[in-house]
């Protein structure tokens, strides 16, 4: 008995530690946070992650200029290894967990929540950003983003922004919410969605990039598809889906 409750108390001391651990990581917010996973496992995996991190965590003077240009001036802040399956499932959770919170969030500012699920090549992923960003100022939306959505509405089109997605396919998951719609006319929250929609996906057709990357289409992009797309992309579509449905019985009417 005293020694399972020894176990015990070691495996709780254990868990306060990580516990502590990961509220400093989180405490406060950074500009980009990465969670990465490795697939397969040698002894040698461990020491080169962690050698990668202490590359990458390398402070700038410290790091001639050959090691700035082989870590491509990128440099992290603070980071946190899973040590077991318990602590991996930690940060996954907190990654798995966004969405839910962003409809909280929608529900606590009394509005609507906006999904955009937009591929852009990553070399373009900021630009493309600041450039939807500016776009919307542009048009009289208050932008707003880290520790600035805590602030008081101070104007009627206020817009907090949310970005998460998938880095290895280039896929973002911009998340858009629109305050305090119950205060706005039903038609006017209608005109918000276009034009923010028009804003978006222009942003992302000039780049090339997609305007659905793994959701598909369905009806709400139908419009979007038609007008990122040319004729001949178009005809492509539908030849294929000839070929496929001779008979036009799948999803019949739906996009094509």
């Amino acid at each position: 008995m005293a020694v399972e409750s020894s176990v015990n108390l070691i495996e709780e001391r254990e868990k306060e530690r990580e516990t502590k651990r990961e509220r400093e990581i989180y405490e406060h917010e950074d500009p980009v946070y990465v969670l990465m996973e490795t697939a397969g496992f040698c002894e040698q995996d461990e020491d080169r992650v962690l050698e990668l991190m202490s590359l990458l965590m390398e402070e700038e003077e410290e790091a001639g200029e050959e090691r700035e240009r082989e870590i491509e001036r990128v440099h992290v802040l603070d980071a946190v290894m899973a040590k077991s399956e318990s602590q991996s499932q930690n940060l996954w959770h907190i990654r798995e967990s966004i969405t839910t919170s962003l409809s909280q969030r929608a529900v606590h500012r009394r509005g609507k929540l906006l999904k955009y699920d937009i591929s852009v090549c990553f070399t373009e992923l900021e630009r493309v950003l600041r450039e939807i960003m500016k776009s919307m100022r542009e048009r009289g939306y208050d932008v707003i983003s880290g520790e600035e959505r805590e602030r008081e509405r101070e104007r009627e089109k206020v817009v907090e922004v949310y970005n998460f997605g998938h880095m290895g396919d280039q896929n973002l998951h911009l998340n858009l919410i629109i305050r305090d719609v119950i205060l706005l006319q039903e038609n006017d929250v209608v005109k918000m969605k276009e034009e923010i929609d028009e804003i978006v996906y222009s942003a992302v057709q000039e780049t090339r990039g997609s305007i659905s990357a793994e959701h598909g289409i369905g009806q709400l992009k139908k419009k979007a598809l038609i007008a990122s797309k040319s004729e001949f992309e178009l005809k492509l579509m539908r030849d294929i889906k000839k070929l496929l449905d001779p008979n036009n019985i799948l999803n019949a009417g739906k996009i094509f």
